[in-house]
């Protein structure tokens, strides 16, 4: 029973594989499906058809960016059942789909890359495999009716409109008691409204809009990434649940701390295991960066601060 792994999103997205009896994946060209991305692992992870069982198995192969199936690690091989989504190095996601004999494909290896063709024609598969969406629309009629409900509560207090009047808005209109009269003097108009221009300037307190700034990063393999810095702490790190998610192992889970306040950027190291330099010096403490400044995190990351347009 062969199967096959699509990619639908992210920067693999359209990637298609028939997997036979067993297929290694990671970055070098010696698996049987090679993920080029620099965070996936050389030898990343293995799927492998059990015949005692009579299902596919997903293996992590020590990788270091790790592997997960519906988004828990895989720590020990794992069984795979119908549209798994499996996760390489917690950024790319395939789904698995294990393929009936008369679906399947005629390959000689253990997997084979679809061609431009195979996969239009298993992207249109997959999204045949899902149920398709309710009727809804019979929704309008009951919508109209629960909002005709809501306004019932004013129909109590509706006067009976007049031939110029829509009956909605006489409803409402009349619905609030006038206002009584009080018989106030005018009030004097206020006195800034005579004030010039020189003297309105004097009274009032300048706002001070916030200073945007944005890191320019440039990864290992050159490509570039832009953050906007928002006011306040940021963190940068491994993880996906940081602020500024650099993908690269040579950058800790939290990596470092960059706060945006007053027009200012600070940069703080969080104890990283390969350290945070400005100006090729290891910060220990917290160091204001500025337009010039020349960052690096880890070993190879490197970074700039720019104002946002």
């Amino acid at each position: 029973m062969p199967a096959r792994l699509f990619c639908k999103t992210g920067e693999l997205a359209g990637s298609a594989y028939s997997i036979g009896r067993e297929a290694t994946i990671g970055r070098l060209d010696d698996n049987q499906i090679t993920l080029y991305p620099s965070y996936v692992s050389g030898y990343h992870a293995r799927i492998y058809f059990d015949e005692a069982e009579g299902r596919y198995f997903l293996e992590d192969l020590n990788s270091s960016n790790g592997t997960e199936l519906d988004g828990v690690p895989v720590l020990e091989p794992v069984r795979l059942d119908q549209l798994h989504v499996i996760t390489f190095a917690h950024r790319v996601d395939f789904i698995f789909h294990a393929v009936a004999e008369a679906e399947a494909p005629v390959f000689s290896g253990s997997v084979l890359e679809t061609s431009v063709s195979d996969d239009s024609r298993d992207k249109t598969y997959v999204g045949d495999i899902f149920a398709p969406l309710p009727d809804l629309s019979g929704l309008g009629a009951e919508d109209t009716g629960e909002k005709t409900r809501l306004r019932d509560p004013f129909m109590d207090m509706k006067t009976p409109a007049t031939p110029q009047d829509s009956g909605e808005k006489t409803a409402i209109h009349e619905a609030f008691m006038p206002m009584p009269d009080l018989d106030l003097p005018p009030a004097s108009p206020p006195a800034a409204s005579q004030d010039t221009p020189g003297d309105a300037e004097t009274t009032q307190t300048p706002s001070i809009e916030p200073v945007p700034f944005k890191l320019i990063v440039t990864m290992p393999d050159e490509s570039v990434e832009t953050f906007v810095l928002e006011e306040g702490a940021q963190i940068i790190g491994r993880e996906l649940s940081c602020d500024l998610t650099l993908p690269d192992t040579s950058i800790s889970r939290q990596h470092a701390r960059i706060t945006v306040k007053a027009g200012k950027v600070i940069l703080e190291d969080l104890g990283s295991k390969n350290a945070t330099f400005i100006d090729g010096n290891r910060i220990t403490t917290p160091v204001e960066i500025h337009l010039d400044s020349l960052i690096r995190f880890g070993l190879s990351i490197e970074a700039s601060l720019e104002r946002a347009s």
